[in-house]
Parts: structure tokens; sequence; C-alpha cells
């Protein structure tokens, strides 16, 4: 709940400052864009660390609660926030003789980001402030020290350009001298 009010916190801020459209460059044929003009938020993290899951348990607790909700604005982001949900709850859709029903299966995380894409969502914060924003969802390996400059390049690109960013750290990293020295 701490966390949930410190991002109530910072996305209020954030809607304070109204973002100018410019022309996006397309990140790939596969690629869903973001959408011009909105508030940008940076996610730093490799593989593993929980960007992916942040947002779908971000949009999941904003169902429910009063003072924030957050809705998908493209049908890309809904469609994969909601299987994300499925996986997290571990329901499975099946098809029968009866229609469609939900299965119980086991809980798991969703499988690492493979695609370069945009979430995209729109925020109201206790009922009345309304902001747009977009945040990049990407391999995680792209930014460790090894990987190609290119790569490197392209998230520096981005997250220079960011409004906010946060910063996540898969805490076993942290008990591992090496992988600190590469991903801290």
């Amino acid at each position: 709940n701490r966390m949930i009010n410190l991002i109530l916190r910072i996305f209020n801020l954030g809607s304070k400052y109204k973002k100018k459209s410019k022309p996006q460059e397309k990140a790939g044929e596969e690629a869903r864009e973001k959408i011009p003009g909105l508030f940008q938020v940076g996610v730093c993290g490799h593989t593993s660390s929980g960007k992916t899951v942040f947002f779908t348990l971000l949009y999941e607790k904003g169902r429910n609660e009063p003072e924030f909700r957050l809705a998908t604005l493209d049908d890309e982001t809904a469609r994969e926030i909601h299987e994300n949900i499925r996986l997290i709850k571990g329901l499975k859709r099946t098809e029968g003789g009866s229609g469609v029903r939900d299965v119980q299966e086991e809980r798991k995380f969703p499988d690492a980001t493979s695609v370069e894409n945009h979430f995209n969502f729109e925020a109201t914060l206790n009922h009345r402030t309304r902001f747009r924003f977009t945040s990049l969802e990407y391999k995680g390996e792209n930014i460790a020290l090894e990987e190609d400059l290119d790569s490197k390049r392209s998230l520096v690109d981005y997250f220079s350009e960011c409004d906010c960013l946060f910063f996540f750290i898969e805490p076993s990293v942290l008990r591992s001298e090496l992988l600190r020295q590469e991903q801290v």
C-alpha cells in the first residue's frame, strides 16, 4: 500500500505537466507504438526484475482503488495486461460443451518480454485528475553490459526522453558480486 501511495504521488505530480506531441519513430514492424503526447514513464531493469509484473499489478490494483483508476488506451495493452493477470491468478480459459469457462491452474509470472512494445494507459486520480502515460516494454537483457551498443543506445535515448524513471533491481542480484557489478 505504501508503494501505491508513492506511485500515486509521482503520477499526481506528473499529471500537472502537459506533454507536446512530437512524431515518433517506429520501433519495429511487430511493435506497437506509443501514442504521441503522453507522459513518458521509464522502467529500467534487467530480465526478471518485475517491469511487466509492476504494470500488471498496478492495473489490477487500480480496479479496486477508489483514489486511483488505470485504464488501457489500446487493445494490445489491454490484451497483454489481462493475459498477465490470468497467468498470475492461475486462470486458463477453456472451451467445452458448456461454453467458455475458467479453469484454475498453477499460478505463474509472465514470460520474459521478447518484443519491444509500449504499454499505454490513462490514470484517473481522486476521481478528477486524468492523464495519459506510456511505458516501453523491452527485453531486460538489452541493458546488460555485454549487449550490443545499438540496443543500449536505443534504450538510453528512450530513457533520456522520459518524464519519470523507476529503477527495478531483482533482490537476489544484490547477493551476487558478479551480477551486482553487471546490473547495478
